[in-house]
């Protein structure tokens, strides 16, 4: 197939004869010219990184993206041997990893050879660490975006604040980055805001170094700041009070799992930026609502029970023998709470679907600022 055909875009999904024993794959030699074509790998779900070697070292010249998820084997003796011992892929601009095993020496063969790298996504990887997250830092000054999530399967932290920091310090055309489970400090935070200065999308996620400080320095540093996603971190109401104060950018605000975080203050957040798109836990009913609306709300109804002298006026149940009457009462608030429900549950049904249909890769962009 690739000897033949000019394929562009290949993704490989759960073949599991694949093996480098067995399956003997022959890729089109240079002077052909097919395997050059390749711009996009995407693999998932396979038993043997070592089968793809070869593949790598033939469209080395013309890959700009790899993906790789759930796939087992040594991913940093693949990397080396192909972006290295291949003569180097210098074309890479994005690059994703999500559940393999892969560490510092593979980080470091990918910061060697692609200086042109701008997408790097790392997620529940096993070996990765501050040094290999600096090493990227210290050579592929064209990044701008990046995503961790720190956790491992086995339920380890790999990355911290040191490597986040050395990214700070060095990747000053950062535009979007994404930080899951990283302990995240003021002065990582102070870097990214002094040295990125086209930062425009940020979500920090499953932290609990992330309060109302930390996010009140957000508040008032980052203002070319657009997108801001807060979730499952101990913030409260005071850092809400904070972002609505400051960041003159923000367009869209989304918070996540934060126990801390009322109704009442999302609502007086929506007063003072009316053109603030805020996106809150769909269990919060009245997250949505503005203060002024639900106050409105509440004088209407005591101007009816004024006006009839009696709350079981509008009873829509008979009263009995004994003379108490029974109500059932569905107002617009419980109304718009069972309407949210029902097309949350439409919306994963339909999500569910799309995902037997056609696997995305695991770039979260969608999830967390759309």
């Amino acid at each position: 197939m690739l000897t033949n055909c000019s394929i562009k875009d290949l993704t490989l999904k759960r073949l599991r004869k694949l093996d480098t024993r067995t399956s003997h794959l022959e890729y089109p030699d240079s002077s052909v010219g097919a395997g050059k074509l390749l711009v996009r790998l995407c693999v998932k779900d396979l038993h043997n990184a070592g089968v793809f070697t070869p593949l790598l070292s033939s469209c080395s010249k013309s890959l700009k993206t790899l993906i790789v998820c759930r796939s087992s084997g040594n991913w940093d003796g693949v990397l080396e041997e192909s972006f290295g011992g291949g003569g180097g892929i210098t074309s890479v601009m994005e690059i994703q990893f999500e559940s393999v095993q892969l560490g510092d020496q593979g980080l470091t063969s990918i910061s060697t050879s692609c200086p042109d790298l701008q997408a790097l996504y790392l997620s529940r990887t096993t070996d990765c660490t501050d040094d290999g997250l600096s090493a990227i830092a210290g050579k592929c000054k064209k990044l701008r975006k990046l995503h961790i999530d720190a956790w491992t399967r086995f339920g380890i932290r790999t990355i911290g604040d040191d490597g986040v920091l050395s990214i700070a310090q060095k990747s000053s055309h950062l535009q979007e980055i994404v930080l899951m489970g990283v302990p995240i400090s003021v002065q990582t935070l102070n870097a990214l805001a002094s040295n990125c200065r086209s930062l425009e999308r940020m979500a920090l996620c499953n932290t609990d170094t992330l309060g109302d400080a930390e996010l009140a320095f957000v508040a008032a540093k980052f203002l070319p700041l657009k997108k801001l996603c807060i979730k499952n971190c101990p913030v409260s109401e005071l850092g809400i009070a904070a972002v609505g104060a400051g960041c003159p950018n923000l367009v869209k605000l989304k918070v996540k799992r934060c126990r801390g975080i009322s109704a009442a203050s999302i609502g007086r957040l929506k007063l003072r930026r009316r053109l603030l798109v805020v996106s809150v836990d769909e269990d919060t009913p009245m997250a949505f609502d503005s203060g002024a609306e639900e106050e409105e709300r509440q004088r209407g109804a005591e101007r009816r029970r004024g006006r009839d002298g009696n709350p079981n006026h509008h009873g829509l149940l008979p009263g009995n023998a004994s003379g108490t009457t029974a109500n059932a009462i569905c107002t617009s608030m419980s109304a718009l709470f069972l309407k949210s429900k029902f097309e949350n549950a439409l919306h994963l049904g339909r999500g569910r679907r799309g995902e037997r249909r056609h696997d995305s890769s695991i770039s979260n962009d969608d999830i967390i600022f759309q």
